[in-house]
C-alpha cells in the first residue's frame, strides 16, 4: 500500500532540499476538535474544598500536556472502489476538493510513499513512541473516553504531564485518532508523537515513491524540480507525473518534457 501526502509547491522545494517530513503541532489541525483547548470532567471527593484550586488552570496544563506537545504528519490513503467510481477517483492522487484545500488550489503536488518503509523510516527516527494509523470518523458528540476517572486531587498530586504521559500511553492510539464524520472523505492515516520541541521532522526520500504535480503546478517551478530530484539523488526516471482533469476525469500525463537525444 502507499501514503499520499498534499502539499504546496514550496513546501515541496523544502522538502525536497531538506529531504525531510515535517510532525508540526496538532492544535494547528483545522477541525475545532483538534484546534481548541480540550476540557474534560474533573472529580473531586468530598474532602477536597472546591475553591482551594482552579479548575481553569488544571485544564489549562492538561491542554498543554495531552494536546498541544502532540505533533503529526498527515496522509491520505486510496479509498474503496464502488461501482459508480469513475476509473481512477478511487485513487489518493486523485481528490479534487484536497487538491483545493491542502495542495494550493492544484498549484501544489502530491508525494507518494511506500506505506511500509514509511512506517519504519518514521518509527525508528523518532525517539518517542509513535502512535500511527487510519482516523476514525465519528457521527456524534465526542466523549473523551481516555480522560474517565480523572481526579483533581491526582491532578495536584503528581503533576499534569505525569497524568498526561500515563493517558496518552495507555489510550494515544484512540485520543488522536477520531474526527468528525464531517471529514471522513479525506481517509486520513497519520503518524503522532509527543514532545516538548516545535516540531519533529523525519529523512523521508527513501521511502518515496513517486511525485503527482497539480494541473496549476507553476511552470517555472516544473523548470527546477528535475534538479531538486537530482540532488536528492533520485534516477533520471523517478516517476513525476502531472493530474489533468478532462471532463471532470482525473488523468496522469507526463511531467516532464522528453529529454533530447544524444
Amino acid at each position: 500500500p502507499v501514503l499520499f501526502h498534499y502539499t504546496g509547491a514550496e513546501k515541496l522545494a523544502l522538502i525536497l532540499t531538506s529531504q525531510r517530513l515535517w510532525l508540526s503541532p496538532y492544535s494547528a489541525m483545522r477541525d475545532p476538535r483538534e484546534n481548541n483547548t480540550w476540557r474534560p470532567s474533573l472529580a473531586y471527593g468530598e474532602q477536597l474544598d472546591p475553591h482551594s484550586f482552579d479548575a481553569q488552570a488544571l485544564w489549562d496544563d492538561l491542554d498543554a500536556a495531552v494536546r498541544q506537545r502532540a505533533k503529526l504528519v498527515c496522509f491520505t490513503m486510496d479509498r474503496p472502489e464502488h461501482t459508480y467510481s469513475f476509473s481512477g477517483t478511487s485513487r489518493g492522487w486523485a481528490r479534487a476538493r484536497m487538491w483545493e484545500q491542502y495542495a494550493e488550489r492544484h498549484r501544489g503536488a502530491v508525494l507518494i510513499f511506500d506505506q511500509e518503509k514509511l512506517d519504519e523510516v518514521v518509527t525508528t527516527q523518532i525517539e518517542g513512541r509513535v502512535h500511527k494509523g487510519p482516523v476514525r470518523y465519528l457521527d456524534g458528540q465526542w466523549t473523551m473516553d481516555a480522560f474517565r476517572g480523572l481526579t483533581v486531587e491526582d491532578l495536584l498530586e503528581r503533576g499534569c504531564v505525569a497524568v498526561a504521559d500515563e493517558i496518552i500511553e495507555q489510550h494515544g492510539d484512540d485520543l488522536y485518532f477520531e474526527k468528525d464524520v464531517d471529514w471522513a472523505t479525506e481517509f486520513e492515516y497519520r503518524y503522532i508523537t509527543v514532545s516538548e520541541a516545535d516540531h519533529e521532522e523525519v529523512e523521508a526520500l527513501p521511502a518515496l515513491r513517486a511525485i503527482v504535480l497539480g494541473m496549476d503546478y507553476p511552470d517555472h517551478e516544473v523548470a527546477v524540480l528535475r534538479y531538486r530530484l537530482s540532488n536528492c539523488g533520485l534516477p533520471d526516471d523517478f516517476p513525476v507525473a502531472r493530474c489533468r482533469w478532462s471532463n471532470g476525469h482525473p488523468m496522469l500525463v507526463p511531467a516532464f518534457a522528453p529529454r533530447p537525444k544524444p
